[in-house]
């Protein structure tokens, strides 16, 4: 009707609209028991720093409430965007080029972190996944999710029947994960991951780096180091609190980090 009009000229044509009716697929009784809370999820940083927490919050606010459509793959590069200062992060601790540096945005990493944590008890497909460079304290080895907008990402996908949402709450050090949607796994069925270290990687020789502060000879740590890991995790499969399958699901390895020692060799 439309089209006719504009193509004879009639700018002044009255239209009247028609209406179908779509029946609802579900009615609200039957979507608020089919849509159920699948998983729940919280981490907790050993770090006292407003400026981390003000990252992990304003990332956590930015995923809250998102909906992923059945077949849809979330991205978590795609849903905050780059970490910039434009974008209203500040900069707080990072792993870059294995050290520990202010960058914007550090501290995002424990929000993708415990969205993955719930999105594998849910029951969700993993389509990509990255570990840290080296060890967080928020979850245990092998099961972080490290996030980098040019170069790495959380992605999982709608496996389920129906939409799934995610909710985020924040809270200083601490981020908690719900997920709700139709059960993807079988009534008294969970999933959850199992990782064992299979090789402890040796603290480095230590660097030294000069400070006139010192007296001559005098050293001191400026820091200690730590092993490295690495890390094989399965996906276990329950019924009941009993075991019913397991399978590989990923590979995690942390480099060590290298002791920092400040000294005046009296050389200068």
């Amino acid at each position: 009707k439309i089209g006719g009009a504009v193509a004879s000229g009639d700018y002044d044509a009255v239209l009247t609209g028609e209406v179908s009716e779509v029946p609802a697929a579900m009615s609200l009784e039957q979507a608020k028991e089919a849509y159920v809370l699948l998983a729940k999820f919280g981490t907790e940083a050993g770090v006292d720093n407003e400026d981390r927490d003000h990252n992990v919050k304003l990332a956590a606010d930015t995923v809250n409430n998102t909906l992923i459509a059945p077949g849809e793959e979330f991205s978590m590069n795609a849903v905050i965007g780059e970490t910039t200062e434009e974008q209203g992060y500040k900069e707080a601790a990072t792993y870059a080029r294995g050290e520990v540096v202010p960058e914007f945005g550090g501290g995002v990493c424990q929000v993708s972190s415990t969205i993955y944590n719930a999105a594998i008890q849910a029951g969700l497909e993993t389509t990509e996944r990255k570990n840290h460079s080296m060890t967080v304290s928020y979850v245990p080895l092998g099961e972080d999710a490290m996030i980098s907008y040019w170069n790495s990402d959380l992605k999982f996908k709608n496996n389920s029947s129906g939409n799934i949402l995610v909710l985020l709450d924040a809270y200083g050090p601490e981020v908690i994960c719900y997920i709700y949607g139709i059960p993807v796994l079988p009534e008294g069925v969970t999933v959850k991951m199992d990782s064992q270290v299979v090789e402890t990687i040796p603290i480095p020789e230590p660097s030294y780096v000069e400070d006139d502060s010192l007296s001559p000879g005098e050293e001191r740590y400026k820091s200690y180091g730590k092993e490295g890991y690495r890390v094989k995790t399965d996906l276990v499969t329950m019924k009941d609190g009993e075991e019913i399958g397991r399978e590989f699901l990923h590979n995690s390895t942390y480099n060590p980090q290298t002791p920092v020692i400040r000294r005046n060799s009296g050389q200068r």
